[in-house]
């Protein structure tokens, strides 16, 4: 598809979803498909773990295998941390289940790429699929632009006394696509990236968006001082972002929360929105709205970038940071 319609294409389709931000998760696009001809394992419909019709599910490559997905996309898994406890006060699972943690990884192709933690899955030994924990995850619900990455944590709620023998990656048919045993570590691992160069701006840079409008991050400032109101900065400190987002001919939906931090590790941060001056709502057809968006940065990886979502779920600009 040549790069003039497919803008097009992307900006009727964003448009005609924009009625819907204001609804549940928008899970609109079925772009995980497999790559080769190898059927997917397809788990029992239902709303409880489902047995996997494919035994041999447990088999494929191990922790820090990247697998090839539709269009050039890829997904790796990079680590299973078994049992893990969650900060008080954040919903836990049910009596008689625990929570063992994924460290997943995924990079688009030359095609948007829509993930969301829901699409990963736990093969135990008991031939039974155990589905992503509800409650928290770092692994945002996202389309992203081609060649963007991101990662994150994703907990999956299992059984007490069953342990995990394979990593599921799901579509939104519940169609397999890869998966990896649970067994073992990986070795040491660079960030992942697809054959894809993902179009960051520079800093300072307005960027046309495909829905009508722009949107500028005029400038960054890694060293922050929080305030009282500030969120747990989680040993991080604290980075605060001047941006700007101007309307076209339409009226465009405007939050903090649309606004993300990408680490060098690719994961992906959300904005405070108790510190930010960007307020929730509605920006009138051209009309422009500045002000500052701020994220408490976890300790251990440095700030790479910034990307803005349209509603908080279509990626459609993204600016390199220089240390």
């Amino acid at each position: 598809m040549p790069e003039a319609q497919r803008s097009r294409f992307r900006r009727s389709r964003l448009l005609a979803l924009g009625a819907m931000l204001g609804a549940a998760t928008l899970l609109t696009f079925a772009v995980l498909r497999p790559t080769g001809d190898e059927p997917g394992a397809t788990p029992d419909p239902g709303s409880g773990p489902g047995r996997v019709s494919s035994p041999e599910a447990a088999q494929g490559p191990g922790i820090g295998a990247a697998a090839p997905l539709a269009d050039g996309a890829v997904a790796r898994l990079n680590g299973v941390t078994a049992d893990v406890s969650l900060e008080p006060g954040l919903p836990g699972p049910e009596a008689g289940m625990r929570l063992d943690r994924l460290d997943v990884e995924m990079c688009a192709g030359g095609a948007d790429l829509f993930v969301d933690a829901a699409f990963w899955n736990g093969l135990g030994d008991d031939q039974r699929v155990h589905s992503a924990h509800m409650g928290v995850r770092s692994f945002f619900t996202l389309t992203m632009a081609p060649g963007s990455c991101q990662r994150g944590s994703v907990d999956l709620t299992v059984v007490e006394g069953v342990e995990l023998v394979a990593v599921l990656l799901m579509d939104t048919s519940q169609t397999m696509v890869a998966r990896w045993s649970a067994g073992g570590e990986p070795g040491d691992t660079v960030p992942l990236a697809s054959d894809v160069r993902a179009n960051a701006t520079a800093l300072g840079s307005q960027v046309e968006l495909v829905v009508g409008g722009s949107a500028t991050l005029h400038a960054v400032d890694l060293d922050a001082e929080p305030s009282a109101r500030a969120a747990d900065t989680r040993g991080g400190g604290l980075v605060s972002v001047d941006a700007e987002l101007c309307a076209g001919l339409e009226p465009i939906p405007t939050s903090p929360r649309h606004w993300f931090l990408r680490l060098a590790d690719h994961r992906l941060v959300g904005a405070d929105p108790n510190r930010s001056t960007v307020q929730a709502g509605t920006l009138d057809a051209e009309g422009c709205s500045r002000g500052t968006i701020d994220f408490p940065l976890p300790a251990g990886s440095p700030p790479a970038g910034v990307l803005y979502a349209y509603g908080g779920q279509f990626e459609l600009a993204s600016w390199v940071i220089d240390r």
